[in-house]
């Protein structure tokens, strides 16, 4: 049923006013309750919510007062597998796609005029990291977040502001039995975005995290 959803949206004259009605349906609610641990249900699940939220601050907006990045995010952990184009959909939801000079997530020019418009999805993404099987996907999406955050000072600052140093500090710091270490070269690269973020901007109890591993 959701695939038949996801493709309603998709071909919908007036996207804008269905997706109100599913709003005014509390489909966010529903859906939050029907998640399970199965990863292909889960794709699917997911595959809807982000044509929900695609192009739409009138959903954007309600998900944040949901508290969905948290709820739905949390899901992401059991989606250990994902295609390419759901891995990428989702990234470009961080930003606002149509300033891309490039269709290829991997070689978007860096100075290119990027804005970090939804931080809350790569602090998701950044938390995800850890439970996906494949070092290269992992390596994707610290690269991509890398990129646009770096991009500019208010991009620096939307990600600081967000928790996305936070949720840096928290893959490294991970230690759960059923997740691997990660990837020397995707280790390195948190490291860097993790400096690169501290210059700019670190609270008192970020600078705990980076201390826990010592004590």
């Amino acid at each position: 049923i959701f695939r038949a959803l996801t493709q309603l949206l998709r071909d919908y004259d007036d996207r804008a006013a269905l997706k109100v009605d599913f709003l005014k349906a509390q489909c966010l609610e529903t859906i939050h309750g029907k998640l399970n641990t199965d990863e292909a249900n889960l794709q699917v699940v997911l595959e809807f919510l982000l044509e929900l939220l695609n192009n739409s601050a009138t959903v954007q907006e309600k998900f944040l007062q949901f508290n969905g990045y948290e709820k739905f995010f949390q899901a992401l952990r059991y989606v250990r597998s994902p295609t390419n184009d759901f891995l990428q959909q989702w990234m470009l939801l961080m930003i606002d796609a149509s300033t891309l000079q490039s269709d290829d997530l991997s070689r978007f020019a860096v100075d290119s005029f990027v804005i970090l418009t939804n931080p809350h999805v790569a602090r998701s993404l950044i938390r995800w990291v850890p439970y996906l099987n494949e070092p290269s996907q992992q390596r994707q999406i610290v690269s991509f977040v890398e990129r646009v955050v770096l991009r500019s000072p208010q991009n620096q600052m939307l990600a600081c502001f967000n928790g996305i140093l936070a949720a840096l500090l928290e893959i490294l710091a991970m230690e759960e039995p059923d997740v691997k270490p990660i990837d020397e070269e995707v280790l390195s690269k948190v490291l860097s975005l993790v400096a690169n973020l501290s210059r700019f901007s670190i609270r008192p109890w970020e600078i705990r995290l980076i201390c826990r591993p010592f004590n």
